[in-house]
């Protein structure tokens, strides 16, 4: 069974909220709007603008037809991409980076 360490997450590493964490522990919202699990201010965002699905394959990250685009490790989200360790997801100025996890 997973644990609370076990849980991947998603690190900010540009954009207002660099260096908060997020542990992904089921399906995540992010865009401008603040009903998102994750509400970044960025005017390059839209509102409601992608998701990373919690699959029993593993993460999978959604572009939810967003004005301008999602980017896994700077190629154009179409579709639903599988996520890995490391990989970096960008939306308008601000990026994440996938960590497995902070356990030791």
């Amino acid at each position: 069974m997973m644990t609370l360490l076990d849980c991947p997450l998603l690190v900010f590493d540009t954009g207002p909220l660099k260096g908060q964490k997020v542990r992904v522990r089921k399906t995540i919202t992010i865009g401008r709007h603040p009903d998102n699990d994750i509400s970044i201010e960025d005017p390059s965002a839209s509102r409601h603008h992608a998701r990373v699905e919690v699959t029993e394959s593993g993460l999978v990250l959604a572009d939810a037809e967003s004005g301008n685009g999602t980017y896994l490790n700077g190629e154009k989200v179409t579709g639903a991409s599988k996520l890995m360790p490391g990989d970096r997801i960008r939306i308008g100025r601000t990026e994440f980076v996938l960590l497995e996890s902070d356990a030791k």
